[in-house]
């Protein structure tokens, strides 16, 4: 979601006539817009015309060229933090989660509400297995949760991402209230609610005890309930730790049948 969030953003860019640029600033993470104006209009052009280009490259998948127009870019103009973002976007599309997280907390460190961008950072720090970074990012997401924009549906998920990561960090280094909390939060959501949350919760408490057969038949009973599609992001969130592999996003596995009496 994040990703096609993005995408739409530079769509609307790059749909933009050169008189339109002109009317208005181009960056949607820009503090001091006057500071862009006060640049003489070369440079101005010259900005926008390398950002374009960067937003073009990105929407190619070219993310290496992305990254090299936004350091041309940077050059010209520092101060427009939706570069970083971009940059920070095309690292992690490489797997350069290091530089993805450099530059996702330049943004966070002039904009610390933004909730796409710390959401970006949560996935990256969980791909990572950072742990404690993606709970302290989360319980920063936390305190935004009731914000207008927050896209709600995400939360569960959120939810059960900081579930795994709990129990990682409680497995290194246990902590009486860390199991406290896993207990609390392993029930935040039942199964009659519109989530599956409480599949993937059963699922994982099964893999932990490797009792593999017993966790496939919670998420086949998730697929079954929310359909694959609602389910994809759950799953990689699974395969992100290593508990489940990751043939579950085929469409073979998908559409084989699910025999939830057996």
């Amino acid at each position: 979601m994040i990703k096609v969030f993005t995408t739409l953003i530079l769509i609307c860019l790059a749909n933009l006539s050169s008189a339109q640029q002109n009317k208005v600033m181009p960056g949607l993470l820009m503090k001091d817009k006057h500071a862009f104006g006060a640049l003489p209009k070369s440079k101005r052009i010259k900005y926008l015309t390398l950002k374009q280009e960067a937003a073009n490259e990105f929407l190619k998948e070219k993310y290496f060229t992305c990254v090299l127009k936004t350091l041309e870019a940077e050059k010209v103009f520092s101060q427009d933090y939706e570069i970083y973002f971009w940059r920070g976007i095309c690292y992690a599309q490489w797997d350069d989660r290091a530089g993805a997280i450099e530059e996702y907390q330049k943004v966070l460190r002039a904009y610390q509400n933004n909730i796409t961008v710390a959401m970006n950072l949560f996935e990256v720090c969980y791909t990572s297995k950072q742990y404690a970074n993606c709970i302290l990012i989360n319980n920063k997401l936390r305190t935004l949760y009731g914000e207008n924009e927050f896209p709600k549906h995400h939360v569960p998920l959120l939810e059960f991402k900081r579930l795994i990561c709990l129990k990682k960090i409680d497995s290194i280094r246990p902590d009486p209230s860390l199991k406290k909390e896993i207990r609390l939060l392993s029930k935040l959501y039942n199964s009659n609610q519109d989530s599956p949350f409480a599949y993937y919760v059963q699922a994982l408490e099964q893999y932990e005890k490797k009792r593999f057969d017993s966790g496939d038949i919670r998420v086949d009973s998730a697929v079954y309930v929310f359909g694959q599609e609602n389910v994809i992001l759950w799953n990689k969130a699974l395969s992100d730790m290593g508990f489940i592999e990751e043939f579950r996003f085929s469409r073979a596995f998908f559409y084989r049948d699910i025999d939830l009496e057996g």
